[in-house]
């Protein structure tokens, strides 16, 4: 939300249509991944801060080998 009007964002992004298109889906409190071939790999995006980067560079690099 704090990004939505915030300066230098581009006036491209939709954001104000995108949450109300997707509001029902968001207040569930999780989004369905893509039907895409492959390996999900999920992350939590709530505390940023705590996320061990090089680990998720890895599962990463090893999921698209």
């Amino acid at each position: 939300m704090a990004r939505i009007g915030a300066e230098g964002r581009h006036g491209g992004h939709p954001d104000v249509e995108w949450l109300e298109e997707n509001k029902q889906r968001l207040m569930q409190g999780r989004l369905t991944p893509m039907p895409l071939d492959g390996q999900i790999v999920e992350v939590d995006t709530t505390t940023p801060d705590s996320l061990n980067y090089d680990d998720l560079f890895q599962t990463i690099q090893t999921a698209i080998r």
